[in-house]
């Protein structure tokens, strides 16, 4: 079953102006990757494969040291 991020993300027309991201950190992904597509690395939150797209950035978060 798809996640639902990514059943909107396949609704949204191209040129909409709208941002995908993956619930894990990152911005501006295409669909569910398939085939020869599929980069084991490039996963959302779900562990399904993503695709970059051009713009594509991928957001860290950094835990604050108790020291």
């Amino acid at each position: 079953m798809d996640e639902l991020a990514a059943v909107v993300a396949r609704a949204v027309p191209a040129g909409a102006g709208v941002v995908p991201y993956t619930e894990n950190g990152m911005i501006n992904t295409a669909p569910k990757a398939e085939g020869d597509a599929v980069e084991p690395d490039l996963t959302n939150a779900g562990k399904v494969p993503v695709i970059e797209l051009p713009t594509a950035a991928c957001l860290v978060r950094r835990r604050r040291s108790s020291g």
